[in-house]
């Protein structure tokens, strides 16, 4: 399977900054690692802070392993209690795991989560991809 390669200029040009603003988010939770670029672009774009959470249900080897049958998911201390949060990701193909991190922020007390992905299945994205895509900020 041949990746997607997007450029860091695409990805820049294709960011729905108005329609992330419309939802009113208080705050912005990154996924580690591949999530963190991404939740920062939006974080500073929205002028929101911004945390990040540990979440996968893979290994860290290239290409990925699934070695988790649910997402193992840190949160590290993380205040939401009412707040609006906006999850970042930069891929999602299955959307279980950021399932996991909306439902464990919701029991810390969020008001409401929305999820955001550049590519792949979340409440919103730039582009419905199934397939592997390779980041400009990847090795």
């Amino acid at each position: 399977m041949i990746p997607l390669k997007p450029s860091f200029k695409e990805i820049m040009e294709r960011m729905p900054f108005q329609k992330l603003k419309g939802i009113g988010a208080e705050i912005v939770v990154g996924v580690e690692r591949g999530g963190l670029p991404v939740a920062a672009i939006i974080a500073f774009g929205l002028g929101l802070p911004m945390v990040s959470v540990k979440a996968s249900l893979y290994d860290g080897s290239k290409p990925a392993r699934k070695i988790h049958q649910t997402p193992v998911i840190g949160l590290r201390g993380i205040v939401v209690g009412g707040k609006r949060v906006l999850v970042a990701d930069d891929v999602s193909n299955t959307g279980a795991t950021l399932a996991a991190v909306k439902d464990a922020l919701l029991k810390k007390g969020a008001k409401e989560v929305k999820t955001f992905v550049l590519y792949g299945r979340s409440d919103f994205s730039t582009e419905r991809f199934a397939g592997c895509v390779k980041f400009p900020w990847g090795d």
